[in-house]
């Protein structure tokens, strides 16, 4: 697993404890990253709701542009920190997401979403009592 993926692992671990099974799947969705350079846009406002990104290095925000051209920032996004997954079930997002610094990205798919809810049909401690769902 990257040192890059391991630290969004750890801190979903804070909250639950991960069986095998569990962490591995964690580890192959997240195992597809990109890097993104300062001001480099991750989504826009207005784009189809198709992925969540999870940050595993550097730093993003989360805004809205103002009607006078300003940014608003809703949310930093540290390492470790994801999109809500919940973003998915909308058409569209009505949020724009841009590095701030230097980062790596993994891209989560609705499939790779998906993927991991079936734990929560099938494990004792369902993901969404993890923050899935």
């Amino acid at each position: 697993m990257s040192s890059a993926a391991y630290r969004w692992i750890r801190r979903l671990a804070r909250f639950a404890t991960f069986t095998p099974e569990e962490q591995r799947a964690l580890e192959e969705v997240s195992a597809t990253t990109r890097r993104c350079a300062i001001s480099d846009d991750l989504v826009k406002a207005g784009e189809t709701a198709d992925r969540v990104f999870v940050i595993l290095e550097g730093l993003a925000c989360r805004h809205k542009l103002l009607s006078d051209g300003r940014r608003q920032i809703v949310a930093y996004l540290f390492p470790g920190d994801m999109g809500d997954p919940r973003q998915v079930l909308q058409s569209r997002v009505d949020y724009s997401m841009c590095v701030l610094w230097p980062t790596e990205v993994a891209t989560l798919t609705l499939s790779s979403i998906q993927r991991l809810e079936r734990f929560a049909n099938v494990s004792p401690r369902p993901l969404r009592e993890r923050g899935w769902g």
